[in-house]
């Protein structure tokens, strides 16, 4: 049985599933391992899971034990979220191998300044990294590969992956901190991002609170997006 399956059934047995919450979380090997390489049947299974599980609860689970410390790579950045999330998969989908980072940038902007191009496929492919639809080499120029779970989607409707998307979200570290703070009370996204530049966090300002209002909004939680200092 794979991770969801003993996840669905610890909640059939009426069990507390706060230790699979965590693995989800934190994205330990076993909760990646049917994103990255499982079955269509697993994939299915997985996303009819998460698409009826409540994301409330995922939210509520996220303590001081979540707090992760935050360098500059892990703050996502952007130009257009549906690009990340839908684009890179879908190209790398129809041209059936791994892309360079220019190449994404290529395959989903055109023909344009070469920087550019890199710069586009780099963001756009580690956004949709975060999600678990690509993974990227370790060896340089690195590589961008389509996961099982990204090719799973690209035969899955846009509606029914959404919810999905969204607890895949919550997986990020800065996510989770953001999370956390607001649930103490008022707080400021400067200081839990103050390993960048003040430039540089007026720049991806509008990433991150894209990214938390795609959380929580409609959910038990969305008032804590009031908490935050912007």
């Amino acid at each position: 049985m794979n991770y969801f399956n003993l996840w669905e059934k610890c909640l059939d047995d009426k069990i507390n599933d706060i230790s699979f919450i965590e693995g989800f979380l934190k994205k330990t090997d076993a909760s990646r391992e049917v994103l990255l390489n499982g079955s269509d049947d697993e994939l299915f299974q997985f996303s009819n899971f998460l698409n009826r599980y409540d994301i409330s609860k995922l939210i509520e689970a996220i303590d001081s034990s979540y707090l992760t410390p935050i360098e500059p790579n892990l703050v996502t950045q952007f130009s257009n979220f549906d690009s990340g999330i839908y684009d890179v998969p879908r190209v790398l989908n129809e041209q059936n191998r791994a892309l360079t980072f220019d190449e994404v940038g290529m395959f989903l902007l055109g023909e344009r300044d070469p920087g550019a191009m890199k710069k586009y496929g780099e963001n756009h492919s580690k956004l949709a990294s975060l999600l678990d639809l690509v993974e990227l080499s370790n060896e340089r120029p690195i590589v961008v590969a389509l996961t099982s779970f990204g090719r799973f989607c690209s035969m899955i409707d846009d509606r029914f992956k959404n919810k999905v998307f969204r607890a895949l979200v919550l997986r990020d570290p800065l996510m989770r901190n953001m999370i956390y703070r607001a649930k103490q009370g008022k707080c400021k996204y400067s200081a839990e991002v103050s390993c960048l530049s003040e430039s540089t966090q007026v720049r991806r300002r509008s990433n991150v609170k894209q990214l938390l209002e795609y959380i929580l909004t409609n959910t038990d939680y969305e008032d804590l997006l009031d908490n935050i200092q912007w």
